[in-house]
């Protein structure tokens, strides 16, 4: 892990339409705390499918940086929050 030789992969079923792939890069609290001071954080993500029917999407996410609740909180903040 420390060599950055493993990469982690998570599927997401998320609301909304992602587009089909990116980076999300923003700081996040280091803590629990939402106001306590923010550290860099980034996620890749790509999308594997959109729901013909119900406003969700099936997409892959990759955390760059390993903050906690990270890829929750990237998600919701490019307006596509988990399920």
């Amino acid at each position: 892990f420390e060599e950055g030789l493993v990469e982690k992969r998570y599927l997401a079923l998320v609301r909304g339409s992602p587009p089909a792939e990116g980076l999300i890069d923003h700081p996040i609290p280091k803590g629990e705390d939402a106001h306590g001071p923010r550290v860099p954080a980034q996620t890749r993500f790509r999308l594997v499918l959109r729901s013909p029917v119900d406003p969700c999407s099936l997409g892959v996410a990759m955390p760059e940086t390993g903050r906690l609740h990270q890829i929750r909180r990237h998600l919701r903040h490019a307006n596509t929050p988990p399920t």
